[in-house]
């Protein structure tokens, strides 16, 4: 399986602060069955004032140490970024970092309420430009719990979505689980990822959702979720 967003990096946000923590959640993830990991920090200018040259470097100095352990993991570059006015901007500059540093795909994240046209104009231009924006756990967003439409719309455009493990089996409760559950019976939705953040909270373990999943849509389209299809990686 590919774990396509999780916050996996040592001391960067608000993940695991140690490269020991950051080592057991990778243990985890290849007892799961997980063969990559897109590490994905928090691209956040006021909180996390992480630049593209922090994440590729603790991305090598990780994978360096997971080959030193014998860990048969791969982690990939990437970043979860809060959509703000000058995202489009600060994308072409290339200060953001994309999926693997292909320039094919970036995580955006919402706020909890946002400007529908605004948005829609962002992710237009996106796509115009031939980057896939993918919208970071929909499920948990106050707006596209109201109205479902919402997320139709920015996938109309050309957007992707990516749903939280842990939305699927429950642990954000019952709201969640039932809007997580909305969406992939609408195929709404093109990954499942664990949004890791430590060992304990939110771990790196897609196996359980998978399975749960598997009872919704189906065994077929359940491991698809979690194979990375659609990325160019």
């Amino acid at each position: 399986m590919i774990d396509v967003h999780a916050h996996i990096l040592p001391g960067i946000d608000d993940g695991p602060s140690t490269v020991e923590e950051s080592v057991r959640m990778c243990r985890m993830a290849v007892e799961d069955g997980i063969a990559t990991i897109i590490a994905t920090p928090h691209m956040l200018k006021d909180i996390y004032p992480v630049s593209r040259q922090d994440i590729m470097g603790k991305v090598d100095s990780l994978n360096a140490v997971l080959r030193d352990e014998g860990i048969d993991l791969t982690v990939l570059p990437g970043a979860e970024v809060a959509l703000s006015p000058d995202f489009v901007d600060r994308l072409f500059n290339g200060d953001l970092l994309t999926v693997n540093d292909g320039g094919g795909h970036v995580f955006i994240e919402l706020t909890e309420y946002f400007p529908e046209q605004a948005i829609e104009g962002m992710l237009q231009t996106m796509v115009d430009s031939g980057i896939i924006p993918i919208i970071s756990h929909p499920e948990r967003n106050a707006s596209f719990q109201k109205n479902l439409g919402l997320l139709e719309r920015f996938i109309a455009l050309g957007a992707m979505s990516q749903v939280t493990a842990s939305s699927i089996t429950g642990g954000w409760g019952k709201p969640v689980q039932r809007c997580v559950t909305k969406i992939l019976k609408r195929d709404m939705t093109h990954f499942i990822a664990t949004d890791a953040h430590s060992p304990k909270w939110r771990p790196p373990i897609l196996s359980e959702a998978v399975q749960k999943t598997a009872r919704i849509i189906g065994k077929k389209r359940a491991q698809k979720l979690v194979s990375g299809s659609g990325l160019n990686i």
